[in-house]
């Protein structure tokens, strides 16, 4: 369930350390609907207060909007105007060759 937490905190709002903040938030509220033993609450409840200490500096950076985020899309390396070749088999060649 916190991977889940997770994978949508990062898919809506791109920031990793935001992320591992709800998620280790998460993990011992659904520890307490779930009826999970009390010992790995208290346990998942201490990561989750350390997790939030040592994001601290993050939280500060994503309130002042200065907190880098996720790339949603990779871009494709394009080959510069000079660079293309009309013979596709040569360009394939001369690109793994610089590789």
């Amino acid at each position: 369930m916190a991977i889940g937490v997770f994978a949508l905190t990062l898919w809506v709002l791109n920031y990793v350390s935001l992320s591992s903040i709800c998620s280790s938030i998460a993990l011992p509220i659904f520890g307490i609907l779930t009826n999970v033993p009390a010992p790995y609450i208290f346990m998942s409840l201490g990561i989750a207060i350390m997790v939030v200490f040592k994001h601290h500096e993050n939280i500060l950076r994503i309130l002042m909007g200065t907190e880098s985020t996720f790339p949603k899309k990779i871009e494709i390396d394009k080959p510069a105007k000079e660079n293309i070749i009309s013979d596709p088999i040569s360009y394939y060649l001369i690109r793994i060759s610089r590789e």
